[in-house]
């Protein structure tokens, strides 16, 4: 089952100035959900996913190519991908998924977040999802990750509400 939880449109709230006026501030930026570590899910069955960890290294590779940074020891968000499928009248079906786990800003504090921006390729009549995986995977780097804001400042201390890695 998929869901999304914690961040929404919604998510996307407003700061304020100085002056009052508001303020774009977005809830995630490439440095509040920095160092990146890569988790994978195999749920497929039948040979339908067979090289999960040449995936994983693959995954690292693209998000540093990206100019993202990676620590797998002291992540602080974790790319997931994920593939559920099986094998039907010899061919594989099922769904490849990437998200984001991690910290996000809302309201000027850093909030640990369940999923963010998750992605969901369906797919059926393959020999094997690892081409769809890798797809995937360089998507997520480039259309997504390497497209987040840059630094935004932290509104006062309470953005160090968040500390350490995740578990």
């Amino acid at each position: 089952m998929f869901r999304i939880t914690a961040v929404s449109l919604a998510a996307l709230g407003l700061a304020t100035t100085a002056s009052g006026q508001a303020q774009y501030a977005p809830p995630f930026t490439q440095t509040n959900i920095a160092p990146l570590a890569v988790v994978a899910e195999d749920n497929a069955t039948g040979a339908c996913w067979t090289d999960v960890v040449d995936s994983v290294s693959y995954a690292y590779d693209e998000l540093g190519y990206a100019g993202l940074e990676t620590n797998a020891s002291a992540a602080n968000s974790v790319v997931v991908v994920s593939v559920t499928a099986q094998r039907i009248q010899g061919e594989c079906t099922g769904a490849a998924t990437i998200s984001l786990r991690g910290t996000a800003l809302w309201e000027g504090t850093l909030v640990r977040v369940t999923y963010m921006e998750p992605q969901v390729w369906a797919f059926t009549g393959v020999e094997d999802a690892n081409q769809i995986v890798r797809d995937l995977i360089s998507d997520y780097a480039w259309n997504f990750l390497a497209g987040l804001p840059g630094p935004v400042p932290p509104a006062g201390a309470a953005a160090a509400a968040v500390a350490g890695p995740l578990p």
